[in-house]
């Protein structure tokens, strides 16, 4: 029980404890006002004993209580922690107890009787089932760069994928999706994407790209974004040596969300300026004609000698 106790302190943060009273046989109800009770009403009662109590356990994550009238009502038969309370978003839902009498079918108590044919069905309904106890992502985020190197001045283009991750596949609303492109690259030409609705934003020049009330169908979509680092930016920005990197990353879900959730796992891609490669000179930027050295005398005689025509007698 210490180490159970332990396990569920470190990956939830809470501080929870094994009580030190064993519970006797019982019956041990769902709780009712848990916002992860949903997954598991086929199964409202557990039939159980010979255990000990969780202590510490916050009240949205206790799942079965004592019996009513037990004086351990602030305490936990069971505990569920969804994903993104688990390892700080990076674990997996966890349904902890300090029981397994449950599983035990030879005796007079009939306990396997109360969850058979019952444990299974809930459990896939926590993991996928829309709006499951798990709540597992239902989306997440991925970029790169085509090419992944470019010349002072050249251009890339800069696919940003969706991906729906619904179980069952769902079509996800309300998507939103920003990205701020790092110095010096910028926007250069019409952002496309094949997501559904919403509005998108991001100007030619520009370094901000957003849309927003998308929705992502089930074999989701992108956003692609041609991009262009700039030969205005110099040589500076793409000195000799070694190639220069300019990383680009969306961060969820202050990025990236969707109303059934998302993955916290960033989105990051690096494209590179190769001083090496010949610089691509944009089309307005013409060459300056040169004249010279005789031409330019040649013409400064013929100023000299009109302006002394010019001359009052």
């Amino acid at each position: 029980m210490t180490q159970l106790a332990s396990l569920l302190s470190a990956v939830s943060g809470n501080a929870i404890s094994g009580a030190v009273t064993l519970v006797g046989v019982q019956y041990f109800p769902l709780n009712a006002a848990s916002p992860n009770q949903g997954s598991f009403f086929g199964m409202p009662t557990i039939r159980g004993g010979i255990a000990r109590y969780l202590d510490g356990v916050p009240a949205g994550n206790m799942l079965y209580l004592p019996p009513v009238g037990d004086p351990a009502a602030q305490s936990a038969y069971a505990a569920f922690f969804p994903q993104t309370q688990v390892a700080g978003g990076n674990g997996a839902c966890l349904l902890a107890m300090s029981d397994t009498t449950q599983y035990y079918s030879g005796d007079r108590f009939q306990f396997y009787a109360s969850i058979r044919g019952k444990t299974a069905p809930a459990l896939f309904a926590a993991l996928q089932a829309p709006g499951g106890a798990c709540g597992l992502p239902a989306a997440s985020v991925t970029k790169s760069f085509a090419p992944a190197t470019v010349a002072l001045g050249g251009g890339a283009t800069l696919t940003i994928r969706l991906n729906n991750l619904s179980n069952p596949a769902m079509s996800l609303t309300g998507a939103q999706v920003q990205d701020v492109l790092p110095a010096p690259l910028v926007i250069g030409g019409t952002i496309t994407r094949s997501c559904t609705g919403g509005t998108l934003t991001g100007a030619v020049g520009g370094s901000t790209l957003a849309l927003s009330g998308t929705t992502i169908p089930t074999g989701g979509c992108s956003v692609t974004v041609p991009v262009r680092w700039p030969y205005a930016a110099g040589a500076a920005s793409c000195p000799a040596g070694a190639p220069t990197t300019a990383t680009n990353t969306i961060t969820p879900p202050a990025q990236f969300s969707t109303d059934q959730g998302q993955s916290t796992t960033p989105a990051t891609a690096t494209l590179q300026c190769d001083p090496t490669l010949a610089p691509v000179v944009p089309p307005a930027v013409a060459a300056v004609p040169t004249l010279h050295g005789a031409l330019l005398a040649l013409l400064g005689a013929a100023l000299a000698v009109f302006g002394w025509r010019q001359r009052p007698a």
